[in-house]
């Protein structure tokens, strides 16, 4: 049997510092049916050099190199997720600075094809943190309730970097469009995946090893300084900025939504236009919460405070 071919759908941006170490790790996957796309957002370093190098290791079919749309890391992932000419069985999102184990894809695969293929599917995985140097500084922490639209409508839980998606859900982003002015390209499509009724699959054994350095646009999650940070974007408004601007995209999917996630979308973006009594009668209609205990009480304290 012909093994699913995966298009790798990888983001540049000033990435020569460790893009090596990725290339190199996509290579030695143990699944080998994949092309890598790789979508540069205006480098200005040896970026583009670097995969010119690899490309013509390669060869043109193994790796293909398009411009990015220079409007950000999430506006380049989405863009290049929607590129009509990527055809494939299986989507997986790539950061240029991590290094994948060799049964990375083959994993996801293990998982996603006991599956359905007619719905949309998601797979995301923890993660084993790096530093600069490559040396373990630990993990990403524990998923440990369901996953579903109405955790996607206020948590993004699963990193891009691990994430693997069908031809479905590819279709359905495409159908919602490339230029939306999403929050980032992850979240999205853990939305996506759960307004449409699909299957959101979570492993809890990391298959990646997540560097964390100062030019991560977005880090991990881990440890009490993060919790703090975001914590503050809760209750500045940016959180709530947030879920407006996602409430805004979601309406591209209203004809693939199911009746359920269409009735807690409109919910939970309207509480903040009524007084409290009616807001926390909305926001528990709703459904909305957090994986954690903790983030769910500030969840609720943020609704009180009419910050979401």
């Amino acid at each position: 049997m012909v093994e699913p071919h995966i298009a790798i759908l990888m983001c540049t941006f000033e990435g020569e510092r460790f893009l090596a170490a990725q290339l190199a790790s996509i290579l030695a996957q143990t699944h080998q049916n994949w092309t890598l796309w790789v979508s540069d957002d205006g480098s200005t370093d040896q970026t583009l050099e670097i995969l010119r190098a690899t490309q013509a290791l390669w060869g043109k079919d193994r790796l293909k190199i398009v411009e990015g749309p220079w409007e950000g890391f999430a506006r380049n992932f989405l863009s290049l997720a929607c590129r009509p000419e990527i055809e494939a069985d299986y989507y997986a999102f790539s950061d240029q600075d991590d290094i994948w184990l060799p049964s990375k894809l083959t994993r996801a695969l293990e998982k996603l094809t006991e599956q359905p293929h007619n719905t949309a599917l998601l797979y995301g995985s923890r993660t084993s943190l790096i530093d600069e140097t490559g040396t373990p500084i630990g993990i990403s922490p524990l998923i440990p309730k369901r996953l579903d639209f109405s955790n996607a409508l206020v948590q993004n839980v699963a990193g891009g970097n691990t994430m693997v998606f069908n031809h479905a859900l590819a279709k359905t982003l495409r159908g919602a469009g490339a230029t939306l002015d999403i929050v980032s390209h992850d979240w999205w499509l853990y939305i996506v995946a759960t307004a449409t009724g699909g299957t959101v699959l979570f492993d809890q054994e990391p298959h990646i090893l997540y560097r964390q350095h100062k030019g991560n646009l977005v880090g991990s999650n881990l440890g009490l300084t993060s919790r703090f940070k975001r914590l503050q974007k809760l209750f500045s408004g940016r959180f709530a900025g947030w879920i407006q601007q996602n409430h805004l995209c979601i309406k591209k999917l209203e004809a693939n939504m199911t009746i359920e996630s269409f009735r807690r979308a409109q919910l939970l973006a309207t509480i903040h236009q009524v007084w409290l009594h009616k807001r926390l009668v909305y926001f528990f209609q709703s459904g909305a919460r957090r994986q954690s205990m903790t983030g769910n009480i500030a969840l609720l304290v943020a609704v009180i405070l009419n910050q979401v």
